[in-house]
């Protein structure tokens, strides 16, 4: 039963979240541990835009509290207001259970006069059938708007999620219908959805806001000090000050959504048609391109997620299906010449590979590879990118995502021209490397040196 007070409140925390933030939420943070939500006014303020703008995108700098005040918020809308649909879009499924984690967690810590009955209660679901409201979480899909229609979306790390573009359009019809929008990211460059919303919000119809690290109250200069240590200046432009636009940073500065992004082309067979593979460890790649008069189009992309050979080989042959291509109408896969080596299994990737593709089709792979450094590679791609007289011969469908991503958040490593090995973006950008290496370069004659940078004094 509940009492009077216990009534006070539930009227209290429904006409004034941020008393419900207050008083009864609590977070569990890396520098503080669990403790009460803190009562800092841009908080308040970001509270206050998330309530009443319909669409919002918002550009923060790291560790501002940000993902753990949207997750709040949709538990109050689902506990006070009821009759909400609330969809959380992140980059991975374990982002997205994340989500959910931090809302049971608040929940569980809430007073049991304030607490609704759970209905579904999964890692990606929470339910409270007496409010009609329902909290889910999931990862990314091309096509995850339309399969909901959610009356309020909150996309966290937008910039980095894969599809960006695709996931927007298929989220039109719930903005169109009333739904409300919260797009979330710390900066990735200039080349993502979230940077093209927020630069243009006022022409596209939403609100931006920015929440810079000097609003925190213990982020001084001090803070300042030991939080810039080891991290490039690249780096802290777009982490703390949310700097839109790479500088020197990038490995393919040439790199632009408006003149390398092309539409989605069928394959011609009037072209040269390629794959080129990335065995990486957890994020192997195949690409798909056709090569006219010396000018590469990629128009396909796989990208497997802590996928195995097996998997590979089962992607390559459905999507070569799809696309009404068979291995006679390739005229090579280039590889990494890492995955000839022989692993502790006593096979190596390639010879793996080879065996399950035969196995499964008939036809033998036309693999190749070819030895070089990265830098040689790298400069090649740079010429292709645009070259002395402006050309520009290297080109990527809309139709690869994550590919046109990676091109934006490829960074070279702190005082070096050498690439970092992010195990994030790195993964597309061999397999794109391995293409233009072997397609660039004539073969070398046996026990000639590794391909090195081709213009002096390019590269230290």
């Amino acid at each position: 039963m509940l009492t009077s007070n216990d009534l006070y409140h539930i009227s209290k925390c429904r006409f004034d979240p941020w008393y419900f933030f207050t008083r009864y939420v609590r977070t569990l943070e890396r520098e503080f541990g669990e403790r009460a939500y803190p009562d800092y006014p841009y908080l308040k303020n970001l509270i206050r835009h998330i309530q009443t703008d319909r669409r919002l995108v918002i550009l923060k700098s790291r560790q501002m509290l940000v993902t753990w005040t949207a997750v709040a918020f949709a538990l109050w809308e689902a506990i006070f207001r009821g009759n909400t649909d609330i969809l959380f879009i992140s980059k991975r499924e374990d982002d997205a259970k994340e989500a959910i984690r931090r809302i049971k967690f608040i929940y569980d810590r809430l007073p049991e006069f304030l607490k609704p009955r759970t209905g579904e209660n999964t890692k990606y679901v929470l339910e409270f059938p007496a409010r009609q409201s329902r909290l889910m979480a999931l990862p990314t899909h091309p096509n995850i708007g339309r399969t909901y229609s959610p009356t309020r979306i909150i996309w966290d790390e937008m910039a980095s999620t894969p599809f960006d573009d695709d996931i927007f359009a298929s989220l039109q019809p719930s903005l169109d219908g009333g739904g409300y929008f919260v797009g979330i990211s710390t900066s990735q460059g200039p080349m993502t959805k979230h940077a093209e919303l927020y630069t243009n919000a006022d022409s596209l119809g939403f609100n931006r806001l920015s929440l810079h690290y000097s609003k925190h109250p213990h982020k001084n200069e001090e803070w300042c000090k030991l939080a810039r240590r080891g991290m490039s200046d690249e780096r802290w432009q777009m982490e703390q000050e949310m700097s839109l636009s790479f500088g020197g940073n990038r490995v393919y500065g040439a790199f632009q959504k408006q003149t390398h992004v092309t539409g989605v082309p069928l394959p011609c067979l009037k072209y040269s048609l390629y794959r080129s593979i990335d065995f990486g460890f957890h994020t192997p790649v195949v690409l798909w391109s056709q090569v006219n008069n010396g000018s590469i189009t990629v128009f396909r992309e796989w990208v497997g997620e802590d996928a195995t050979i097996s998997d590979m080989v089962r992607a390559i042959i459905e999507i070569d299906r799809d696309l009404g291509l068979t291995e006679n109408e390739f005229t090579y896969t280039y590889c990494d010449p890492a995955g000839a080596s022989r692993t502790d299994l006593g096979i190596s990737s390639l010879e793996r590979l080879k065996a399950e593709y035969f196995e499964s089709t008939f036809f033998e792979l036309k693999i190749r590879f070819r030895h070089s450094t990265v830098l040689a590679g790298v400069d090649l791609i740079r010429e292709k990118l645009r070259n002395a007289a402006g050309e520009i011969n290297l080109k990527v469908s809309s139709g690869c995502p994550r590919t046109i991503l990676d091109f934006g958040r490829y960074v070279k490593m702190k005082d070096s021209e050498d690439p970092k090995k992010d195990g994030l973006a790195e993964h597309t950008m061999d397999a794109l490397r391995y293409l233009v290496i072997n397609l660039m370069q004539k073969p070398k004659p046996a026990g000639s040196s590794i391909l090195q940078p081709r213009i002096s004094g390019v590269f230290k």
